[in-house]
C-alpha cells in the first residue's frame, strides 16, 4: 500500500478535449505541436531504471496522481528516495 494518501483520487481526462489557458485544443493540435517540437524523437524514459524502481516502491502508480497533487508527491518522494 502506498503511503501517499491521495493516489486513489485519479480522474482521467476526457479524450480528445483539452483546454489550454481557456482555449479548447484538439488531440490533433497536440500531436502537430509534438511533431514540430521534436519531442517525439527523444527517448521516453529519461530517468534511470534504479531511480524509477525506488520511486515506484513508494508510489507504485504515479499515473494516478492528479496534477494538483504533484507538489505533494514530489515532496513525499524527495523525503524518502535516496538514489
Amino acid at each position: 500500500m502506498c503511503a501517499f494518501k491521495s493516489v486513489s483520487k485519479f480522474k482521467p481526462l476526457k479524450p480528445l478535449h483539452f483546454v489550454f489557458l481557456g482555449w479548447p485544443i484538439t488531440e490533433e493540435q497536440i500531436q502537430e505541436a509534438a511533431t514540430a517540437s521534436g519531442v517525439l524523437n527523444v527517448p521516453n524514459d529519461f530517468i534511470s531504471p534504479e531511480f524509477r524502481e525506488e520511486c515506484e516502491r513508494f508510489i507504485p502508480h504515479p499515473e494516478k496522481i492528479e496534477s494538483s497533487e504533484c507538489k505533494d508527491a514530489f515532496i513525499f518522494l524527495k523525503e524518502r528516495v535516496n538514489v
